[in-house]
């Protein structure tokens, strides 16, 4: 019996101890290791985080008192609440969707003029604490093998080189809005697909408003509106062409864009370039010239902080009026787009009075009505306090004019509290 359990004892212990040393000698697995273990348990984790979905929700409000007036003191007061909240949810694995509202309320309004003429509807003076909302986007994204980009849903496209004419911008319901701190515009319905290259993109969209607004199935194939799109990168330039179809029962509407964006001697300058033609009839087609609009404008950063910022950008619109007040009176119409000739100029400075002050100066002219409005505003932004905007405006021309619409030389005063989360 001892014989045996000695037997036993030093079988165990050449296969302990041998194993041991042969790992020692030969380098092999040690059974005590953890750090293949611990390697795993990252690689697991850095897996699961990468998979992880993500949602995030913020947004952007402002509030905007403003008062104008003129020599006389006849004036327009009002206040608004104005907002954009959206929520993304992320997952690596299948893409992205995006939802985002706007919202805006006008609080007050009031005028001591009649020459003024306040709206009517839900923002009449004596029902002004309508809320108004409306969809801006409601989309998801997603690619195959990151080599095909897809968006479908209701999406604002940002098209072209400007900083405030985009003149090749066909896709959008309404074009950039200007001055405004949000941008409350709609998304169109469609179907996105962006394809990349090596030194570039090609985009194709399909835009389905006109099907979406008739409500009739059948319509699909005439209210479906095209568009392609391809940025490349050339020469130290960037550079667009674009084009765009609408086909309705009776009526063909196409346009053609150009866009060139790039630095020259320390100048980012920049252009656009558009024409739209029609297409009527059955048995012999013909082609009429709808018009041609063209922006070219530059940018260039100064100061050894880089924080003084100067712009200038010019404006041509063939189908353009000199009668604005017939033009904007007559709705639709696009703020700034009404006349044929525009200039616009403008300079910042950031950190200008104090290191929470920034101040800007701009002035824009339409010299079809030679009106204009210059601009100079201070935005404040204080540690731990909203930002708050103080704008002056004096907006010059003859009443009747799309500056001074309403009365000759007016002034007003601007008051804008954001708060962002």
């Amino acid at each position: 019996m001892f014989r045996f359990i000695l037997t036993i004892s030093i079988m165990l212990f050449i296969m302990v101890y041998g194993n041991a040393f042969s790992q020692d000698t030969a380098g092999a697995d040690d059974p005590f290791n953890t750090d293949e273990f611990d390697a795993s348990v990252k690689e697991s984790i850095a897996e699961d985080t990468t998979s992880k979905p993500e949602i995030l929700f913020g947004g952007s409000f402002v509030f905007q008192t403003e008062v104008i007036t003129g020599p006389d003191f006849g004036g327009y007061a009002s206040s608004s609440l104005s907002g954009k909240p959206f929520v993304k949810i992320s997952d690596p694995r299948l893409g992205a969707m995006f939802l985002s509202y706007n919202l805006s309320n006008k609080i007050f309004q009031a005028t001591n003029d009649s020459s003024y003429i306040l709206p009517s509807g839900p923002y009449s003076a004596d029902n002004v604490f309508v809320l108004e909302y409306s969809l801006s986007e409601f989309f998801i994204d997603f690619d195959f093998n990151k080599a095909v980009y897809i968006r479908a849903g209701n999406q604002i496209n940002s098209w072209g080189a400007s900083f405030f004419w985009t003149p090749v911008d066909f896709v959008n319901l309404e074009q950039s809005a200007g001055f405004e701190t949000l941008d409350l515009r709609q998304g169109i319905p469609a179907i996105k697909t962006q394809i990349p290259f090596p030194s570039g993109t090609v985009t194709l969209l399909f835009d389905f408003t006109d099907s979406v607004e008739s409500g009739n199935i059948n319509n699909i194939f005439y209210g479906t509106n095209a568009a392609v799109r391809i940025d490349a990168v050339l020469g130290g330039f960037a550079w667009g062409l674009t084009g765009f179809i609408n086909g309705t029962e009776d009526r063909l509407v196409t346009k053609y864009g150009f866009d060139a964006a790039g630095s020259i001697l320390g100048f980012d300058i920049y252009t656009e370039h558009a024409m739209a033609f029609h297409y009527t009839g059955a048995a012999t087609i013909t082609a009429e010239f709808d018009g041609y609009s063209a922006s070219i404008g530059f940018e260039r950063t100064a100061g050894e902080l880089s924080d003084w910022i100067i712009r200038a950008e010019f404006f041509y619109n063939s189908t353009g009026t000199d009668d604005t007040q017939a033009a904007i009176l007559d709705p639709p119409f696009t703020p700034f787009s009404i006349g044929k000739y525009y200039a616009f100029a403008g300079i910042s400075k950031q950190n200008s009075f104090a290191d929470f002050v920034d101040t800007a100066i701009s002035a824009i002219v339409n010299f079809s009505d030679l009106s204009f409005s210059i601009r100079f505003s201070n935005t404040f932004s204080i540690t731990g306090v909203m930002p708050l905007k103080v704008s002056i405006i004096y907006f010059g021309g003859e009443k009747g004019d799309e500056f001074t619409l309403y009365k000759a030389n007016i002034a007003a005063a601007s008051i804008e509290l954001q708060f962002v989360f």
